[in-house]
């Protein structure tokens, strides 16, 4: 009976009984840490005596007989006490066998470099295999994440990390650190004890939200490792998702809304725009001008090269894509945002396509990439400009950015879509194509449409975008105006 109760507690399979050992050594481990205890081996290896082994072999024996043999044999009718003995002895010698194994594997923490490689190799391991269809952002936001926790669980414990290795103190250590980077910082390239040393300033602390996409881009790597089979501790993953939790109730965030015809005047009738000409770059006089005509979101516009303004169907179009002729860095939010939009005539009319004809390359090429490939430079002047000229929100629930233009053209196209006479009505599937949403409504139109049908409908729609509110014929000529940073006739 005590053979019995033992095998059934804790010793009911070769498995159980080398997760129980495996325990064993986590506490010997722990009091070595603690205490400094050397002789702790030898105190845990005296508890398990002689004895005791045998009831543990004993109880192996009896639990896996009863579980593999004894049905077998009985249903035979041939279960003779010698065969019976016979069997039983093998089995508890394998199954002894199979738990030997587990016990030395638990007490050295043995696994081989295969089975539980270092961090460094599993992350060039996951980069080889995010290359083969890599997210539109893996380049300029994920890897660098990615690639700075490995660094820093790296550099924080000397030595090479491997799989296994990694528990639930580093990995509050890591949130740690990353809070405590002032935001915006630069990481690429740094050694982690310099970045260690910055001191957070007040009020440029990351916001929840960027700490919890940082977080969620780790536990999606962490979770490729699991998803392999690589030894990761069970609930490191958790670790990263519950620290974000206050449990205080987050304030309204404040919502976008669309520039009012206020707004617009005060950007575009402007001494800049009408007098003056002075923009510190060329993508400063036309990026808010494309953007009010095709409601494209900023770096779509900032990254365009002259080979995305082309002519389909005897329609002028811009493109807005992730290519590159020149093979730069180009990014579009995601793959329902390819799209070609008609270059509406008031842009013609203030000379776009003369523009881009002296252009080879990139439009923009005086907005250059910050090392996170962001247009930060380009989004502070906007910003800038924008309070300039009093285009602020009005109130906390209120937001007026670049991201306004985008809401502007949906608002408008959505009010246009069935207000004219019937031979111009389009619907919300060709606003969702003009954009960059992807919907279901965008989906069957595209079905529905031909290319040139639906291209020839985005046109009727954009061709309808006015804003009385700007008197377009004042604004000065690019070809008038004094950009800064202009490279356009540099070789």
């Amino acid at each position: 009976m005590k053979i019995e109760q033992l095998a059934e507690e804790h010793f009911g399979s070769p498995d159980a009984f080398g997760k129980a050992m495996k325990l064993l050594l986590k506490e010997y481990q722990a009091r070595v840490k603690a205490g400094g205890d050397h002789d702790a081996y030898e105190h845990l290896m005296a508890d398990i005596d002689e004895d005791r082994q045998e009831f543990l072999d004993a109880g192996i024996k009896l639990r896996n007989f009863v579980a593999n043999g004894f049905n077998d044999l009985e249903r035979k009718n041939d279960a003779s006490e010698s065969r019976l003995n016979t069997a039983l002895d093998i089995m508890g010698n394998q199954a002894t066998t199979i738990a030997n194994q587990k016990i030395n594997q638990a007490l050295a923490n043995t696994y081989s470099d295969g089975e539980n490689p270092t961090l460094q190799k599993c992350l060039d391991l996951w980069i080889e295999d995010q290359s083969r269809n890599p997210p539109t952002s893996f380049e300029m936001t994920i890897h660098p994440i990615v690639d700075l926790f490995v660094r820093y669980i790296t550099d924080d414990y000397k030595h090479l990390i491997r799989v296994n290795d990694l528990g639930n103190m580093q990995i509050r250590n890591y949130h740690e650190f990353i809070t405590s980077l002032p935001k915006n910082t630069t990481t690429k390239g740094i050694p982690i004890a310099r970045l260690k040393r910055l001191e957070l300033p007040a009020n440029n602390s990351k916001s929840a939200k960027t700490l919890k996409d940082n977080h969620s881009h780790v536990v999606t790597f962490l979770n490729w490792l699991a998803g392999r089979g690589y030894p990761l501790n069970i609930g490191v993953t958790s670790v990263l998702r519950n620290v974000n939790k206050s449990g205080k109730r987050q304030p309204s965030q404040a919502q976008r809304v669309p520039l009012s015809n206020e707004d617009l005047t005060a950007l575009f009738m402007s001494d800049e725009y009408l007098r003056t000409g002075k923009f510190k770059t060329s993508a400063m006089y036309w990026a808010p001008l494309i953007a009010l005509f095709t409601g494209a979101r900023m770096t779509e516009i900032v990254q365009l090269e002259s080979t995305d303004i082309k002519k389909l169907d005897k329609v002028d179009v811009i493109s807005f894509n992730g290519q590159s002729s020149t093979g730069a860095t180009k990014r579009v939010k995601a793959a329902g945002s390819y799209r070609d939009t008609p270059i509406h005539p008031q842009l013609v009319s203030l000379g776009f396509l003369e523009f881009v004809a002296t252009k080879s390359g990139r439009l923009f090429d005086d907005e250059p990439l910050n090392a996170r490939g962001k247009y930060d430079a380009f989004q502070k002047r906007q910003t800038t400009y924008r309070k300039s000229k009093g285009v602020a929100p009005k109130g906390d629930l209120e937001r007026r950015d670049f991201h306004s233009f985008r809401h502007t053209v949906r608002t408008r196209l959505s009010e246009l879509k069935n207000s004219s006479n019937s031979s111009e009505w389009f619907d919300e599937g060709v606003i969702d194509s003009i954009v960059g949403h992807s919907s279901s409504s965008r989906s069957v139109g595209e079905k529905t449409y031909t290319h040139s049908q639906l291209l020839e409908s985005k046109y009727n729609a954009i061709k309808q975008l006015q804003y009385d509110c700007i008197d377009f014929t004042k604004l000065l000529s690019w070809e008038k105006c004094t950009f800064n940073r202009n490279r356009r006739n540099k070789p």
